[in-house]
């Protein structure tokens, strides 16, 4: 995984993205036709994408989906249950299942992480621009209340915490917060 970051990081993508997609394999290795791409001309197919990592990678992968659909494949993917309904709004996928869903029939199946290797993708240029995620109206209009009884304009959004705590696990990686009084203190004024 570090070599991955590394290479990556430096915008070395024909190596970085095979060091990447055999990170969860034993010893190293992806297993035979992991790291296989895609062919350009997926139509009849049906791809299967499992989410990977935390939300915020999710998101950040989602981006090649449409590279997916693009070239006709059928888009499946497995969400988790904060984001499912906001995925289930895009069009370059055609079906969101939930976390506890059985496996679809599919003909391949793929982390969202490993969505830049099996597409091919070798340089900055080939990196799609962020999602366009869409609010629900009367989500945005009740949002616009509560800032309103707030007071006026600016309003400065915060995150002190991003992941889901540890319960039991060994690795609680995932999981970030910052001492909310500590980051107040330093952003007053």
């Amino acid at each position: 995984a570090g070599l991955a970051a590394l290479s990556l990081g430096r915008g070395v993508y024909a190596d970085g993205w095979p060091d990447f997609i055999s990170r969860y394999m034993q010893g190293g290795r992806a297993a035979p036709g992991a790291q296989a791409q895609f062919a350009q001309d997926l139509r009849g197919q049906t791809v299967f994408i499992d989410r990977d990592l935390g939300l915020g990678d999710e998101l950040f992968y989602l981006r090649f989906a449409p590279l997916l659909k693009a070239r006709g494949a059928r888009v499946i993917y497995r969400a988790g249950d904060k984001i499912a309904s906001l995925l289930d709004r895009l069009d370059c996928i055609d079906e969101v299942i939930g976390a506890d869903a059985d496996l679809p029939d599919s003909q391949a199946s793929l982390l969202v992480t490993d969505l830049p290797m099996r597409l091919g993708l070798r340089d900055n240029r080939d990196i799609p621009p962020p999602l366009r995620l869409s609010v629900l109206p009367e989500r945005r209009e009740i949002m616009r209340q509560r800032l309103a009884a707030l007071g006026p304009p600016p309003y400065i959004g915060l995150t002190w915490r991003a992941g889901s705590r540890p319960s039991g696990r060994v690795d609680g990686n995932l999981y970030k917060e910052a001492p909310l009084r500590e980051l107040i203190a330093a952003i007053q004024g």
